[in-house]
Order: structure tokens, then sequence, then C-alpha cells
């Protein structure tokens, strides 16, 4: 995704009330962004609809299954985040369980 995809898209969600920019004390060429509470609301009813779709998604798998799956999509994203494709990729998602 290019900067100017990356702020349009910040610049959209910021005007309908989900984030807020402030300037990185540190570095003061850069904004954080932050949800707000509208976002931090919407970020829940996203994350449950997500729960709900991947439930449906595998809920024909066995449990053993679900474990081979689960470790073929860690093995992807390990792959992704190390390819340079994910610059910023946050340790805690390529090292999740």
């Amino acid at each position: 995704m290019s900067k100017a995809t990356s702020t349009r898209a910040i610049q959209s969600l910021e005007k309908e009330g989900y984030v807020y920019r402030q300037k990185d004390e540190n570095d003061l060429r850069a904004y954080r962004v932050y949800l707000t509470e509208k976002g931090k609301e919407m970020r829940d009813i996203i994350l449950e609809k997500l729960n709900s779709f991947v439930d449906t998604l595998l809920s024909d798998f066995t449990h053993e299954e679900k474990e081979n799956f689960r470790l073929l999509v860690h093995k992807a994203s390990v792959k992704l985040c190390g390819s340079g494709i994910e610059q910023r990729c946050q340790e805690k998602q390529c090292d999740a369980k």
C-alpha cells in the first residue's frame, strides 16, 4: 500500500470519527494514529463478525484439521513477514501461537 493510499484511508477514518492522529514526540515528522471510542466500538463489532465467520468457515473441521490449518496459516504469515512484503510486521503477529 502506498503512502498516499494509507494517508487517504486514515483521513477517511479520521473524518468518520474512528481514529485521531497525534504528532510523535520523538519524531516530529511522524504521526501516531489511535482509535477513538467510536473506533474501539467498531473494532469489537468487526472482531465479533470475524470470529463468527471463522467459526462458520471451520465448523466442519475436526480439532486436528483446525490445528493443522492454524499451523499452516502461521507458517505462511511468518514467511510473509520475513519477505519484506509486510515491512512493519509486529512481533506479536508473526510469533502468535
